[in-house]
C-alpha cells in the first residue's frame, strides 16, 4: 500500500548538515574510534559513539564532541584522518587530537609541524599515512617518533623531487 508518493526517485545534491549553531557542509569527514567526525574550518564535531547521525552533546562518555582548534595562525582544516589518534591537516600544519573517544574528557590537541596541507584526503598505505603539502609539490609521511613523543612529517620526495613535477 502506497501511503505517500515520492516526489522523485533521483538523488538530490541539495542537502546540508545542522549541528547546534552550525548549518552547512563539512569540509572533510572521517570515522575514528566508532565516531563520525566532521570538520568545517576550525571546528570539529564528533558523533555519539556508534551513532553516526547523532551529534548531541552531553555529560556522558558516549555523547557527541565539539572541538575548536586554537592556534596563533589561521588554520582552516582541509582533512581529517584516523591514525592512532585523530590527525587534523590544516593549511598551517598538522595537529594530533588525542583523548577524543570520551566526551567527558578534555581533548589534547597538539600541533605536530608547520607543513601546511593541500585539500586532498591523505592516503593510507599499509600502516603509513601520506599527505600532500599545501603547494602540492611534496608528499609527506606521518610517522610517530618515540624519542620526541610525537609525530613527524617526513618528506618522502626529498630524493626524487622531479617525480611530482608541477604538482600533485
Amino acid at each position: 500500500t502506497v501511503i505517500k508518493a515520492f516526489g522523485a526517485t533521483t538523488a538530490s545534491d541539495n542537502w546540508n548538515i545542522s549541528i547546534g549553531e552550525f548549518a552547512g557542509y563539512p569540509d572533510t569527514v572521517v570515522f575514528h574510534d566508532q565516531r563520525l567526525f566532521l570538520m568545517n574550518r576550525i571546528t570539529i564535531w564528533g558523533s555519539r559513539t556508534g551513532s553516526f547521525e547523532d551529534f548531541e552533546l552531553g555529560d556522558s562518555a558516549d555523547y557527541g564532541i565539539r572541538i575548536t582548534l586554537a592556534s596563533n595562525n589561521v588554520n582552516d582544516g582541509v582533512w581529517l584522518d584516523s591514525i592512532r589518534e585523530l590527525a587534523i591537516g590544516t593549511i598551517g600544519g598538522c595537529f594530533i587530537a588525542s583523548n577524543v573517544s570520551d566526551a567527558t574528557a578534555i581533548p589534547n590537541i597538539r600541533k605536530q609541524n608547520a607543513y601546511g596541507s593541500a585539500a586532498i584526503q591523505p592516503k593510507k598505505i599499509s600502516s603509513y599515512t601520506y599527505f600532500a603539502t599545501k603547494n602540492n609539490k611534496k608528499i609527506r609521511e606521518i610517522v610517530y617518533n618515540f624519542d620526541l613523543d610525537g609525530y613527524q612529517a617526513v618528506d618522502v620526495t626529498l630524493l626524487s623531487e622531479h617525480i611530482l613535477g608541477s604538482g600533485v
